[in-house]
Order: C-alpha cells, then sequence, then structure tokens
C-alpha cells in the first residue's frame, strides 16, 4: 500500500495540497506577529551646472566704480576666470550620502482579519486533509479489490487447468476404449468436445488472470510488460 500512495499521481497531487495549505496556515498567522525591517540607502548624484575655476584669473581693463572728492576717478580691476565642469568621477566621491532606518511594525487593528485570515487557512487546510484521507481509502479500496480478483481469477485459472489435463486424460482413455471396441464414435467426439471446451475455458481463465495480474501492477505503479 506505501508503494501506491507514494506512485499514484491523485494522492501525490493531494498530498501537495495539504502541504500547500499548511504553509498558508503558517502564513496567515505570520501576519499578528510583529516585525522589524532595517533598510540602507547609499547614493550620489552629478551636475553639469557643477564647475570649477580653471587656471590663472584673467586682468581686463580697470573700470571705473566712483570718484574722489577733489573729481579724481576711483577704478577696480576686472578679473575673469575659465571654468570647467567638475568631472563624474569627483562629483560621485564629493556627494556620496548615506542613510539607514529600522521599521517596526505592530498590527495593533488588524487583529481581526488576521484571526479570520487564520481561520479561513485552518479551514482550507482541514479540507484538504479530509480530501487527502478521502483518496488514501479509495486506493485502499481499489487495491483490495485488485488483490481480490487476482487472487479469484488465478484460482479459476487453476481449476481450468486441471479441468483441462481431467479431459485429456479422458480423450487419451476414450481412444483406448474405442480402439478396443468398447465406445462408439459418437462417445468418442463428445469427449473431444469436451476437451476441446475446456481448453477454450483455460485459456479465457489465464487471459483473465493475466489481466487481473496487471491492473494490480497499474495500481502499484509497476511499469507495465507483456
Amino acid at each position: 500500500m506505501q508503494r501506491v500512495l507514494e506512485t499514484h499521481p491523485a494522492y501525490k497531487r493531494r498530498q501537495l495540497n495539504v502541504e500547500s495549505a499548511e504553509r498558508g496556515v503558517e502564513i496567515a498567522r505570520a501576519g499578528g506577529i510583529p516585525s522589524l525591517r532595517f533598510s540602507a540607502n547609499v547614493a550620489s548624484g552629478y551636475s553639469g551646472r557643477d564647475e570649477v575655476i580653471v587656471g590663472e584669473p584673467i586682468i581686463g581693463s580697470p573700470s571705473v566704480v566712483g570718484f574722489t572728492a577733489s573729481g579724481e576717478d576711483v577704478f577696480t580691476p576686472s578679473l575673469s576666470y575659465n571654468t570647467a565642469t567638475r568631472p563624474f568621477g569627483d562629483q560621485l566621491k564629493d556627494n556620496v550620502n548615506y542613510s539607514a532606518s529600522w521599521t517596526l511594525s505592530i498590527p495593533l487593528f488588524n487583529n481581526m482579519n488576521t484571526r479570520t485570515a487564520s481561520q479561513q487557512a485552518r479551514i482550507r487546510y482541514e479540507q484538504a486533509r479530509l480530501q487527502q484521507t478521502d483518496q488514501e481509502q479509495q486506493l485502499q479500496l481499489s487495491v483490495q479489490q485488485a488483490i481480490a480478483d487476482q487472487r479469484a481469477a488465478y484460482r479459476q485459472f487453476l481449476a481450468a487447468t486441471n479441468a483441462y489435463e481431467a479431459s485429456n486424460e479422458s480423450v487419451r482413455y476414450a481412444n483406448e476404449r474405442f480402439e478396443q471396441g468398447a465406445l462408439t464414435a459418437l462417445e468418442l467426439s463428445t469427449a473431444k468436445a469436451n476437451l476441446n471446451r475446456s481448453n477454450a475455458d483455460m485459456i479465457t481463465a489465464r487471459y483473465s488472470y493475466l489481466m487481473a495480474l496487471k491492473s494490480l501492477e497499474i495500481i502499484q505503479g509497476i511499469p507495465l510488460t507483456l
């Protein structure tokens, strides 16, 4: 019976359904357990407007910005610079930033939802278990019936074989008596007809026995051979 349960596809499917439903119960129960999550992040940035001065200042013509009390002009130097966008690698290195956080979730207000989900998952698990048990009982009945059919067919085959051997012996004895003139041709013909009928019954019984045997092997998951 154990081999039947291990190889029968319908029972294996029921077994997998039970395992899946059991995991569903565990998942539903986990909905009411506090959870702690940790997250970390590393980021950087790049901008084409991030520029640096390149080279020496460029001194231009001074410009008048005012005058003194005596009427003399006041000049200020005019400076300009050449700039370039900071290199990509430097910006990524200088702009890098790190962040980390812990999140604690305590399911205070969804207790009813968690309880309902857990109860529903438990119901599905019990249904899967009942289906598995029902499948196992059906297979057990099928195996018992197949064994009974095989044994009955074998006894029938033995009986038919014995009947054929007895009929064969009767024909041999009838031939001897016919040669001695102690038996009529009709009686000899009847004995041969009985032999042919016994032979046909033996062939039929042997076929029925082989069919019952192969049916039992199929239920047990044994590869079919001729």
